[in-house]
């Protein structure tokens, strides 16, 4: 996936998890993270992608997710 131009680098990991349909606890173990670490990131996906909850995040953010991985504007 690359980089959106408003996507920190740190937040890619996280988000293509969400993608997956990951939990944050699973998100939190497969990236060495805290549960805490990972419930912030994702609420900065929610303010980035401008969604209301994380179903709503990962329907508009699949949609900008093009064929070659990148995500789009």
């Amino acid at each position: 996936m690359a980089v959106h131009s408003d996507l920190p680098r740190r937040l890619l990991p996280v988000l293509a998890e969400l993608l997956e349909g990951k939990s944050n606890r699973e998100i939190a173990t497969n990236l060495s993270l805290t549960e805490h670490t990972v419930e912030k990131y994702v609420s900065n996906l929610l303010t980035i992608f401008e969604c209301r909850s994380r179903g709503h995040l990962i329907a508009v953010a699949s949609q900008k997710v093009g064929r070659t991985g990148e995500v789009s504007g």
